[in-house]
């Protein structure tokens, strides 16, 4: 596909933290779908009109970025692609991979730091300068006519200006010739040349150089309602979407409001303790976190809410009154005392239908407050145990199995009531690696494996994806798969035209 990389000059190694990469129109379908055959993701919530945002991840960081353009474009376009792809050319250092000519890169590395990142970088400096060097005389006639035609001739003039003063101020000299800046100077209006004044001589020369955004914003509109390429009508739109962009930094800055839209999910992941659950867990959400999306993770395990503390006082009076043995003021970890409570609950009459009626209030109130709530306000909840893991928790550890009639009724009611996972793993891990994970004894070891039976019968009831685990897969691996399967379900029933400004 006929591409160029649009904010490179032909310098390796290429420092930019992304790939800018230009391409026709009629290209960008097959070039998107290229892209995801690769592993890449497309992210829809920060996609910008005529660019696409595309990831990788792997061990939980991203790896490489790609931003696919169709048109020199932040927000509103700054260039003419007739004139890029007639004027374009090979890389001298490396002819598969195609650039701007010099003029058209001074156009596009101006706009982007001055538009876009409002803050000059000492690469940003260098590159400039380099094609301003290449052309010995630019043809500045041309720079001139292109961004009159795009309406940001005044926004050209500002960041050259700027560019060059940093740049004298640096390296002791000035790539541009004076009596050019002179006529950048008179050309631009007083109330820039106040500006510009004011931030160049009022303040010391420290990199990266920083414009306010606001005044940034306030420019993008005055260059939206000067382009000569959009009719009157969509002027006041793109204006329009400018003027909310600054709005949304406004208030998500400055008020800590969050406006962004985002549709909820739910990802459940159940396993065994020491199948790697809160590992993967914690992954998934800093990438969720990293893509800009509203995550929170939820831990539960049934019987160890505050909830239950005064019930499980009376168990353990009930027992040690059954025993014939006093009743003492410190028991031992009720959680870690599986022999007593099953006692309790298989052999006392109507204890195991008001235990089970008592548990599944306390998993109902944590499910309604902790995932139910967090999925009304369009958060994307990620449960380090759920449901399958309640009920596997249930069966070994209270004998509350689901083939009884309090199991049967417990069941129904808590899957009845709580959200349903939208993806829902399962870790999958032998006994013998859980064993050597945990370091368990002989007592330890007869529950583990009554939990990894359970939870493969309860594998195929809620459909829960399994993912094997062992010595032959690392849990960033499983963590990396859960990111890329995650990701591509959440953005691909992302609502078309639905996306934030960055």
């Amino acid at each position: 596909i006929e591409s160029m990389l649009i904010k490179s000059v032909g310098f390796f190694p290429y420092r930019s933290s992304n790939l800018d990469v230009l391409i026709k129109q009629s290209k960008r379908q097959r070039a998107e779908s290229i892209l995801i055959e690769m592993g890449y993701i497309q992210l829809h919530n920060v996609a910008e009109p005529y660019k696409t945002l595309f990831r990788t991840f792997k061990g939980g960081k991203s790896t490489s970025v790609i931003h696919l353009h169709n048109k020199v474009a932040w927000i509103n376009p700054f260039h003419d692609e007739r004139l890029l792809w007639k004027r374009y050319r090979s890389s001298a250092k490396e002819a598969l991979l195609d650039i701007p000519s010099s003029a058209d890169s001074i156009l596009i590395l101006t706009a982007h730091w001055f538009y876009e990142n409002k803050e000059l970088n000492l690469s940003d400096i260098v590159n400039i300068a380099a094609c301003l060097k290449e052309e010995d005389d630019p043809d500045w006639e041309y720079l001139r006519a292109v961004a009159a035609k795009m309406g940001w001739l005044n926004g050209l003039y500002f960041g050259l200006l700027v560019q060059s003063h940093v740049e004298k101020k640096l390296l002791g000299r000035s790539s541009i010739s004076d009596d050019q800046l002179q006529m950048m100077r008179a050309a631009l209006p007083l109330w820039m040349r106040t500006y510009l004044d004011k931030i160049i001589h009022a303040r010391p020369i420290t990199l990266p150089f920083r414009l306010p955004k606001i005044y940034g914003k306030f420019l993008h509109i005055d260059k939206t309602l000067k382009d000569h390429t959009i009719t009157p009508a969509r002027k006041i739109c793109e204006s329009a979407k400018v003027a909310y962009a600054s709005a949304v930094v406004v208030l998500l800055y400055r008020f800590g409001l969050n406006i962004r839209y985002q549709p909820a999910m739910l990802i459940s992941i159940s396993g065994v303790d020491g199948s790697g659950k809160s590992t993967c867990a914690r992954q998934l959400y800093d990438i969720l976190d990293f893509c800009q999306i509203r995550t929170r993770i939820v831990w539960s395990r049934v019987g160890s809410s505050n909830f239950l503390k005064p019930f499980s006082k009376i168990v353990r009076i009930f027992y040690h009154l059954g025993k014939g043995k006093k009743i003492s003021k410190t028991f031992e970890n009720f959680a870690e005392s599986e022999a007593r409570r099953k006692e309790l609950f298989g052999k006392v009459p109507g204890f195991k239908t008001v235990g089970a009626l008592v548990l599944l209030l306390e998993m109902l109130w944590r499910y309604s407050s902790k995932v139910a709530l967090p999925l009304l306000f369009k958060k994307v909840v990620i449960c380090d145990r759920y449901i399958c893991d309640t009920l596997v928790d249930t069966k070994t550890r209270y004998a509350i199995h689901p083939h009884t009639k309090e199991g049967r009724l417990f069941k129904k009611l808590l899957t009845y009531l709580t959200p349903k996972a939208d993806i829902a793993y399962l870790l999958d891990i032998s006994f013998a690696e859980t064993c050597r994970r945990g370091n368990v004894d002989v007592r330890q070891s007869r529950l583990i494996a009554d939990q990894i039976r359970s939870y493969r019968e309860f594998a195929g009831v809620f459909n829960l994806h399994q993912i094997h685990t062992g010595n032959d897969t690392s849990i960033a691996d499983i963590g990396d798969k859960m990111v890329h399967e995650t990701l591509t379900r959440y953005y691909g029933s992302w609502p078309a035209g639905k996306s934030n400004f960055r």
